[in-house]
């Protein structure tokens, strides 16, 4: 299995280095950076003009896509912030964060 480990962490380290690019690159507000050890990514979304405590329901309803927001779940101090999975195929992060995306820019054009 020690191949196999090599492969998934090479694998997950360029999902974080793609969605780390993707969202410097297209969520203006967004901050996150690659974690030391971990499958999910912390995003801080208190830039982006959305309303921290209702960013897994925004994100669900305008962006069909699930993130889990980390105000008093699983951290003090992580209001405005999101979890987002990237233990998946690219392109499935890929298709989500551009949703992510999408809804940021439509919040910020209303």
């Amino acid at each position: 299995g020690g191949q196999w480990l090599e492969e998934l962490r090479d694998y997950l380290d360029g999902n974080f280095a793609f969605a780390v690019d993707f969202i410097n690159e297209n969520i203006p507000g967004a901050v996150c950076r690659v974690p030391q050890a971990t499958y999910l990514l912390w995003v801080d979304m208190n830039g982006c003009g959305i309303e921290a405590a209702n960013l897994s329901k925004f994100f669900a309803k305008e962006a069909g896509v699930l993130v889990e927001s980390g105000n008093r779940l699983f951290v003090g101090n992580a209001e405005g912030f999101v979890r987002i999975n990237l233990a998946m195929p690219r392109a499935l992060v890929e298709e989500g964060l551009k949703r992510i995306a999408a809804a940021v820019a439509r919040q910020h054009a209303r």
